[in-house]
């Protein structure tokens, strides 16, 4: 589900669904900090929601952010988020930022991709990717950037849960990977925006792909989370 038939590889029989044909961001294979000294982030974010969801409310969300990571290399990246992403596309972006929502899965909203899971958080923006505190290409530039804090997906071995097994570490199901119940997702998509609205564009990050290609998206995971909820700060009338 959530792939087209033309982005699948199936076995010679042509009965099974074997791998993609391009490169996606949800594969069961993980490069740990627990793996490479070079891995390494930090991560400061507050969401602040005020808008609810599409069209409702007359008041702009905002965030407090603040992150770096490096790559398995040790390349370090940084985002500078010029404004939230509140356009009606393809699936709610809550005028930017959503919190205590459910993603992905079967509701529509995000990539049907992964499992339906609680969010703590979540914001879309555009911005610009930094490496070593520099914007090194023009691809790189008014990229789609999401981060979202949501429950544990991942199983202890690292594959992806579904629907029917979470949440993880409890009613007999597996363990979360790394013991961490919350897990806040880092995805520039190979989106760019332009003039003409967002616009598939390759990123340009320092990390190649086993075949020498540079990877086209970035996913990095901060799997060592502490969320607090302040609802006093929601509007009374938020729905």
């Amino acid at each position: 589900m959530g792939l087209p038939d033309g982005a699948r590889k199936t076995n010679e029989a042509g009965d099974r669904y074997t791998e993609t044909k391009i490169p996606v961001p949800f594969s069961d294979t993980t490069v740990g900090s627990d793996e490479t000294d070079a891995l390494d982030g930090s991560l400061d974010l507050t969401y602040i929601d005020r808008q609810g969801f599409e069209g409702d409310g007359d008041v702009e969300d905002e965030l407090d952010f603040d992150m770096w990571f490096t790559d398995p290399d040790g390349t370090r990246y940084e985002v500078d988020i010029k404004h939230l992403e509140h356009h009606n596309g393809a699936h709610l972006h809550g005028r930017g930022v959503m919190t205590g929502v459910y993603m992905h899965g079967i509701t529509t909203i995000g990539t049907p991709l992964m499992p339906t899971q609680y969010a703590f958080g979540a914001f879309w923006a555009v911005g610009d990717l930094l490496i070593d505190g520099e914007v090194t290409h023009e691809q790189n530039r008014n990229r789609i950037i999401h981060l979202m804090t949501t429950q544990s997906v991942r199983k202890d071995d690292y594959t992806l849960a579904i629907d029917e097994g979470l949440p993880l570490g409890g009613h007999g199901n597996p363990d979360p990977y790394l013991d961490s119940n919350e897990v806040t997702h880092v995805f520039l998509p190979p989106i760019k925006m332009t003039d003409d609205g967002p616009r598939r564009v390759a990123l340009k990050p320092e990390y190649e792909l086993p075949n020498g290609d540079p990877q086209p998206f970035i996913h990095f995971m901060f799997d060592e989370s502490t969320v607090t909820i302040d609802r006093s700060a929601h509007p009374p009338n938020r729905k």
